[in-house]
């Protein structure tokens, strides 16, 4: 074993030799001084003080990124356990950042670096860890670690790839909403080193991100997107999901060709491709890689059925989409004319386009300003049921939003034709009892529908039929709907008092649609006793009333508040839930307590869950205190936090006029589907 001088004179020769090759000149003792500061620093790294072992970490990663010394600095590091010690420290938040960047130098080109870090125990481990919870700047240098330890070796990629967590880790760096492209490249590298040698599966919506990232500025992330995706394929595991999300990118560039019978061809492939499917990842694909705008093209053109079809899937996906309809000069217009003049099957998509968008108060506004309620109200008089109750879906979204908007259905002659369908012998019925609910708010509109109540006929079953026909029974079960909320403003006035809240105020009657099956959702806001509490704990019980899967922390919950939030939190996460924010004006404020609205916030960004914020002060977005003097946020992290998770372009519910049941009717409508309305997708 050679001693401690002759290492030392080992290393005076070699880099003598490094000197000699670059025409430098260094003398035994600047060799003597560099062996020592290096011998210092790896002293403390294996410090148990996180601070001296994160100094001495970023110290050495600097050494190594010196172009004039990399290599001796490297391979003095190598011989010392540099990689060994450096992999220890990856398990503490403080030190594993400069960690993480030293180890990624030491393995770059060296294959026994490569190797000492393989067979470390658990750093393959604690590395898939840091992708999970460490910064970005630490995620970032971990995916480049694993992509060049998984390089070149067959072995060392399979190893990698059974460890728990590396795969997904490195799938959640490629499909982080806040993109850097640095770290996705390197994520993606990794992914193609283990796709290339071990039969890894993942999701459509890993793919789907992949094949954005095909259409990168960036030819290097272009490049390692394309080499992932065919290493992925090539297992049986992902082929068939590869193939699908690789014909959509080619359709959508076919969608933009100048060639019409290409466009109209994608547009159709596109359609089947996203109706197959029971989940949204395709349509969200096709929005991402820039196809709105050519589908919205299209409906003027000989394409028109196949463009509205896959509309009607498009803006059914999110806000971002509807902003995108509205804000087209000529979509809304296009679609009124299909409306009108365009083919049965054309007209049937146009009004799910409606249906689908109206959920947004600004697509309704849009949509009574260009002719639509008029399109939609002839439709109610057609003779296909898919037109109808679509159409009757459209109407009842509009109608939920102002009182200027159920003024103006009502005036179009909505209201006859919608009595008339309310006791059909087809499904459109609870389409058009919805409407009909929505559109009583207004007084006029009351006065409308109860005197044709008055003098509508009943329903007659046919003479000469023996079969009592299905429409019989429509009116009664109509009926029980309109008592319902009745009964539910008793049932939410009987819980108000239980639990010491004032009942609410009377208020027009909303007919809730049933909320079996609809999304999860969880009410993030200040428990503080007040009035905004006991009006939303209100709008809760009206939401169980109907059947939906609304979480609210109980107030007297004691000791097990925190865990209750922890809970409902963790189901949101688990299936893709909705937390709806009551932006009061000091909502999101950082307290004492980590189970605090501002916590729920950082959760919701941590893990990108939706949020749909309601404004319910003068304020919005909310202004929390904070500053110098403020006890636990002289940085004003309250405010920043809600700068990102409420960005402009997430669109909220103005609730300050609306009684609780409409807030209710609102709620309701997202949950069934972020924007079908009240009448579902079909």
């Amino acid at each position: 074993m050679e001693s401690d001088k002759e290492k030392l004179s080992t290393f005076a020769s070699d880099t003598q030799q490094f000197l000699e090759r670059h025409n430098r000149s260094f003398d035994q003792v600047q060799v003597t001084a560099i062996k020592e500061t290096i011998q210092k620093e790896i002293a403390s790294l294996g410090s148990t003080n996180s601070s001296e072992a994160r100094r001495a970490a970023e110290i050495l990663g600097d050494k190594c990124e010196d172009k004039n010394f990399d290599s001796l600095y490297r391979n003095a590091l190598l011989e010392a356990g540099g990689v060994q010690l450096a992999a220890k420290l990856l398990s503490g938040k403080e030190p594993q950042e400069m960690a993480s960047r030293l180890l990624l130098n030491l393995v770059k080109a060296d294959e026994s670096a490569k190797q000492a870090l393989l067979e470390e125990p658990c750093a393959i481990q604690s590395l898939a860890e840091v992708l999970k919870k460490g910064n970005s700047n630490a995620q970032s240098y971990s995916a480049a670690i694993l992509r060049n330890v998984s390089d070149g070796s067959e072995a060392r990629s399979k190893t990698v790839a059974q460890q728990e967590g590396v795969v997904k880790g490195l799938i959640g760096l490629v499909t982080a909403v806040i993109n850097d492209a640095v770290s996705q490249r390197r994520a993606t590298e990794a992914l193609a080193n283990l796709a290339r040698y071990s039969g890894i599966q993942v999701g459509k919506d890993a793919l789907s991100k992949l094949v954005q990232l095909r259409a990168s500025r960036d030819e290097d992330l272009v490049e390692a997107a394309a080499e992932a995706l065919e290493n992925l394929g090539s297992h049986a595991a992902n082929l068939d999901a590869v193939k699908q999300v690789n014909e959509v990118y080619a359709n959508v560039q076919k969608l933009k060709s100048d060639m019409a019978s290409d466009a109209r061809a994608a547009a159709e492939a596109l359609l089947n491709a996203c109706e197959d499917e029971d989940d949204d990842v395709l349509e969200r694909l096709v929005i991402k890689l820039g196809g709105m705008a050519p589908v919205m093209k299209l409906l003027d053109g000989a394409a028109q059925e196949h463009a509205a079809g896959l509309l009607k899937l498009l803006v059914n996906v999110g806000d971002s989409a509807v902003r995108t309809l509205v804000e087209h000069p000529s979509a809304i217009p296009s679609l009124v004319r299909i409306l009108k003049n365009g083919s049965a099957p054309a007209q049937a998509d146009a009004a799910g386009v409606f249906r689908n968008a109206s959920h947004s108060e600004a697509c309704s506004k849009a949509m009574a300003e260009k002719g639509a309620i008029e399109g939609l109200v002839d439709l109610l008089r057609s003779q296909g049921p898919t037109r109808q109750r679509r159409a009757a879906g459209a109407l009842a979204n509009l109608a939920s939003h102002s009182e200027e908007l159920r003024a103006a259905v009502g005036k179009a002659g909505a209201i006859g034709p919608l009595l008339e369908l309310k006791a059909s012998d087809h499904d459109v019925a609870e389409a058009a009892a919805d409407a009909l609910d929505n559109l009583g708010l207004n007084d006029a509109n009351k006065e409308e529908i109860k005197a044709s109540e008055k003098t509508a006929p009943a329903a007659q079953p046919e003479a000469d039929s023996n079969v009592r026909p299905a429409y019989a029974e429509a009116p009664k079960k109509v009926a029980e709907q309109v008592q319902e909320p009745a009964k539910e403003q008793m049932t939410s006035e009987a819980s108000a008092k239980e639990v010491g809240y004032p009942s609410p105020a009377p208020c027009p009657s909303v007919g809730l649609p049933d909320g079996a099956g609809a999304r999860l959702a969880m009410f993030s806001l200040r428990f503080d006793n007040g009035p905004i509490e006991a009006k939303f704990r209100r709008i809760h019980q009206l939401l169980k009333n109907r059947n939906f899967n609304v979480l609210m922390v109980d107030a007297d919950a004691g000791d097990n508040f925190g865990t209750m939030t922890m809970d409902y939190l963790d189901e949101l996460v688990e299936n893709k839930g909705l937390m709806i924010a009551v932006c009061t004006k000091h909502y999101g404020e950082k307290t004492a307590s980590p189970y605090s609205s501002f916590h729920e916030l950082r959760y919701a960004q941590d893990y990108q869950l939706d949020v749909l914020p309601l404004k319910v002060a003068d304020v919005y977005p909310p202004q929390p205190p904070s500053g110098p003097d403020h006890k636990y946020d002289q940085k004003g992290e309250a405010r920043k936090l809600l700068r990102m998770v409420l960005r402009p372009n997430i669109s909220f519910f103005d609730c300050c006029s609306l009684s609780e049941q409409e807030i209710a009717l609102k709620i309701a409508n997202r949950l069934l589907g972020r924007g079908h309305g009240v009448s579902g997708h079909g």
